[in-house]
């Protein structure tokens, strides 16, 4: 099966370099993927080049990337943005962002939060 290309998307071997990316930040693969309404199962597959992304899978993972460039855009490095992910903000009622990308499915939530932050919008 060959690999498609959405205009101004991904490839999928790209988008299985983003997931590694997203380990390096301290969020699981699993939850990752619940985020882009994408199985586990699914990633695993395109791992082993089983199946390719769909374009619709691609688009939702484009939120998701989103938030990679949002966090190397305002935290000088990662140790400085996972621990902006796992500390809890007032902004969120107390939770932690990777609280609320992982038990809440709230991606838009912390990319605007992350919008703010790199604009110095007071919460």
């Amino acid at each position: 099966m060959a690999e498609r290309k959405v205009k101004g998307m991904i490839y999928s071997g790209e988008l299985i370099s983003e997931l590694t990316l997203l380990k390096k930040y301290g969020l699981p693969e699993n939850k990752v993927a619940k985020l882009a309404g994408i199985s586990q199962r699914t990633i695993n597959r395109w791992k082993k080049n089983k199946t390719h992304p769909s374009e619709s899978s691609l688009r939702n993972f484009q939120q998701v990337i989103e938030l990679i460039t949002k966090l190397e855009e305002v935290f000088e490095n990662v140790d400085e943005a996972k621990h902006w992910l796992s500390t809890p903000n007032d902004s969120l009622n107390g939770k932690s962002p990777k609280d609320v990308l992982v038990e809440d499915n709230d991606l838009q939530k912390i990319l605007t939060l992350l919008t703010r932050l790199e604009w110095g919008i007071p919460d």
